[in-house]
């Protein structure tokens, strides 16, 4: 008994264990079920393989430091390659990933910005989309344009300004019309003293932006002395207190914006006398229309009759003016001199020839005392000239038209002319006035009266030797005139 009941206490433990056993075996079952299953949902079925969770899509919208801003030259043909370009250092895997969504493309202008629309593709690691914008245009400055012409010409009026400019800019900035407009109460004339201006202003939408002043030339003033049709020449009588209204009247119908633009010169007024013609000279005020100063002819007074021409002649030469001017003379050429040797009445030839001469001269000299003058005649010179003989009277052709044979001609004495003696001949002469009056013939001379060697005489109080002058001849067939 006691041994059964040793038994039974030696078997108790076992009996424990073997509860456990079976415990944990009927776990180990659980176990293996839960692992079956659980292991079931991730294999293949037919290879008994495990299938891996997909990672979640990246939303464009989201991208951490995604450029989404494009420069402003932008085209839609660009614009998915700009987008990409700008992001391929961060984000290189979106090439082949997105692309341009259709009808998304807003270009930029000079007042708006741009944009476009990037979207992802169906499958692939993003999804979603994102715009990206166009940076808008850079207006460009007024006053900063390349090669702009800011100047126009003087005559350039407020009504013509903007033309005038955008014309001058057409070329190289034809884009200016319509982007552009004269700014209100900046436009100033130009005047012969300052030039004018104006400002051109952009508007406020458009491709420019800013203004520009706009330079309008100073106007051109005019010359005086290269007036057209301006008269130079007064009456006889005018004095130094009228010269100046004496001008402007007589040039009132072309010129009569010149009064309060110009003034008598000081110091210039010389009045005229009878055989000369007097001058004073008229200048342009400092500021105005006009520049320079023009020399203002008084007319000779008129000769009351052909004697007193003759005087005035006489006083010309006495005066030791040369009639032809200071070192000129007047010659016969070889062809003139052919045509007075084969005259029939040489003698008479060679005076008239003389006599054209002589009053071209004067005109030349005093054209304003040779205007009251028809003709000058050279009337001869004395008959027989010697040392024998004392006195003689003009006009005798005879005694001397043997001598112009060989193309000889009697001459009494010598004087200086160029550096040279040549012959010395006096001859006569008279006016014919316009009128048609002839003063008296020359008066007797005496050869032994008052003489300075240059053909001067200037007679005694009896007159003798007057209406007289030097005529000067050479041996190489020309005659020069000398006072």
């Amino acid at each position: 008994m006691e041994n059964n009941e040793s038994f039974l206490e030696k078997e108790k433990p076992k009996k424990s264990l073997y509860k456990s056993w079976k415990l944990y075996a009927a776990a180990l079952v659980v176990i293996g079920v839960g692992l079956g299953v659980g292991l079931g949902v991730g294999l293949n079925n037919s290879h008994n393989s495990i299938t891996p969770t997909p990672s979640p899509s990246l939303e464009l919208s989201g991208l951490e430091g995604l450029n989404k801003e494009v420069a402003s030259d932008t085209t839609e043909e660009t614009a998915l390659a700009t987008f990409l370009d700008q992001n391929k250092e961060k984000y290189s895997d979106l090439e082949g990933s997105v692309a341009l969504k259709a009808n998304s493309f807003t270009p930029s202008d000079f007042d708006n910005s741009g944009s476009y629309t990037i979207v992802a593709n169906a499958t692939g690691k993003y999804t979603g989309e994102v715009v990206v914008t166009i940076t808008q245009m850079a207006k460009l400055e007024l006053s900063n344009l390349e090669d702009l012409n800011k100047e126009v010409a003087s005559d350039t009026t407020e009504e013509t300004a903007l033309a005038t400019f955008l014309n001058q800019n057409k070329e190289n900035y034809s884009d200016l019309e319509g982007s552009v407009v004269l700014k209100v109460n900046s436009f100033t004339p130009s005047d012969f003293d300052n030039s004018g201006s104006y400002t051109i202003v952009a508007n406020a939408t458009g491709k420019y932006t800013g203004e520009v002043v706009v330079t309008i030339t100073q106007m051109a003033k005019l010359e005086l002395s290269g007036l057209e049709g301006l008269n130079k020449e007064v009456a006889s009588d005018t004095t130094e207190g009228n010269a100046l209204s004496a001008f402007l009247d007589q040039n009132q119908e072309n010129y009569s914006d010149l009064e309060g633009n110009v003034a008598l010169k000081d110091g210039t007024f010389v009045a005229s006398a009878p055989g000369n013609s007097g001058s004073y000279t008229i200048v342009a005020n400092e500021t105005g229309k006009y520049t320079g100063e023009v020399n203002v002819t008084i007319s000779a007074p008129a000769p009351k009759d052909a004697n007193e021409a003759v005087d005035i002649i006489n006083q010309l030469i006495h005066q030791d003016i040369p009639i032809d001017g200071p070192g000129q003379t007047v010659l016969f050429t070889a062809e003139e001199w052919t045509n007075i040797s084969n005259s029939l009445n040489q003698q008479k030839a060679l005076l008239d020839a003389l006599s054209d001469k002589a009053f071209l001269l004067l005109k030349a000299y005093n054209s304003n005392f040779a205007n009251y003058i028809e003709k000058f005649t050279i009337t001869g010179q004395p008959s027989d000239w010697n040392s024998n003989v004392d006195f003689y009277r003009y006009p005798d052709y005879e005694s001397v038209a043997e001598k112009l044979d060989n193309g000889e001609l009697w001459a009494p004495e010598t004087t200086e002319f160029n550096g040279q003696q040549v012959p010395l001949l006096t001859v006569g002469f008279q006016i014919t006035l316009k009128d048609g009056t002839t003063s008296d013939e020359p008066l007797v001379g005496d050869k032994n009266a008052e003489s300075d060697g240059k053909g001067h005489y200037s007679g005694n109080k009896d007159g003798e030797y007057q209406n007289s002058f030097g005529v000067i001849w050479n041996l190489n067939i020309k005659i020069g005139i000398q006072n």
